[in-house]
């Protein structure tokens, strides 16, 4: 469900599968 941004998971569930990999990459950098 949320593979695209593991770290998010942590913070929600459903947030994290409204974000898109390139969000995650911009916020792990």
């Amino acid at each position: 469900l949320a593979s695209g941004c593991p770290e998010l998971r942590a913070l929600d569930l459903c947030g994290c599968v409204l974000i898109t990999d390139e969000s995650v990459v911009a916020l792990a950098n």
